[in-house]
């Protein structure tokens, strides 16, 4: 049921957003990977805990602030289309904000 949803998620980005091949693929392994992770079979059961546990793995293994941020949109993009079309009552990831990614600026000679 789970990947069923993924699937459905991303064949509205292709079609009707009109997303790239390279972000719906970004996309893919983000929502697998969490499904893999959390063990998560239908997106009903999927509670904010189980969204909180796999970010702290992914922290525990030195994930970059900007891969964090990216499975966060993915995550938040993927159970607001579930919401939108009644497949869940609420989105569990709504809580969580992308962290700050820290933009490297460099040093001008005058």
């Amino acid at each position: 049921m789970f990947e069923i949803a993924i699937n459905d998620f991303l064949q509205h980005l292709r079609l009707e957003r009109g997303v790239s091949a390279n972000t719906i693929m970004a996309y893919r392994r983000d929502l697998i990977g969490f499904g893999k992770e959390s063990k998560a079979t239908d997106p009903k059961t999927v509670t904010a805990a189980a969204i909180t546990g796999y970010f702290s793995k992914l922290n525990a293994k030195g994930s970059r602030p900007a891969t964090l941020a990216r499975k966060i949109s993915s995550l938040k993009q993927f159970f607001d289309y579930l919401k939108e079309r009644n497949m869940v009552a609420e989105n569990p990831a709504q809580v969580y904000s992308a962290p700050k990614i820290a933009r490297y600026h460099p040093d001008y000679l005058s």
